[in-house]
């Protein structure tokens, strides 16, 4: 007999599975829009430097490039660490089922990385009254559509997106944000 969880997570796989639009959608959440989100920062990064040229400042980069460090870096090295030592099998495994997307380098199922990632990048933006709801918002599509391809179990996002509010918050707290400050 399958637990909630796993009950809940294969509800929601085979009903996104059973839509040509939910797949599309979920689909897009979840192998694309991470990256969409890490991308626009890069851009936002770069817009920001050619607004004002000739305030570039090495200082403010490496604060920039530690800030990411170390709210999004090592809460994925955390989770790695967790996922490795708990060894939990995907959905798709355990449930003998195809998910909706190719997994090229397949790690255990607990806790999700993408979750992990996607609330600690949001948190990059925890001081601004705009972006931080839509990252928030991005995050919660990102692990909305790990369950629904068929990849994670709704308790994997949730430790996932934990430990990336853990570590985000923490850092926030010790480091002053670069984004909304």
């Amino acid at each position: 007999m399958k637990n909630l969880d796993a009950q809940l997570s294969d509800k929601l796989f085979f009903a996104t599975k059973s839509s040509r639009v939910f797949s599309k959608i979920a689909i897009f959440c979840a192998a694309y829009l991470l990256w969409m989100c890490i991308a626009a920062l890069v851009v936002f990064v770069a817009w920001s430097q050619i607004k004002t040229p000739g305030q570039f400042s090495w200082t403010n980069f490496l604060f920039l490039e530690s800030a990411v460090f170390l709210r999004v870096f090592i809460p994925w090295i955390v989770t790695m660490i967790f996922s490795l030592s708990i060894r939990r099998k995907r959905p798709f495994r355990a449930e003998h089922h195809k998910p909706l997307i190719h997994m090229p380098f397949e790690t255990p199922s607990f806790p999700s990385a993408h979750a992990t990632i996607s609330f600690a990048f949001a948190t990059l933006f925890i001081g601004d009254m705009i972006l931080f709801p839509i990252a928030i918002a991005m995050a919660i599509a990102v692990v909305y559509g790990r369950v629904a391809v068929g990849v994670h179990y709704i308790s994997d996002i949730l430790a996932g997106a934990v430990v990336g509010l853990i570590f985000g918050v923490l850092v926030s707290r010790f480091l002053p944000l670069f984004i909304g400050s």
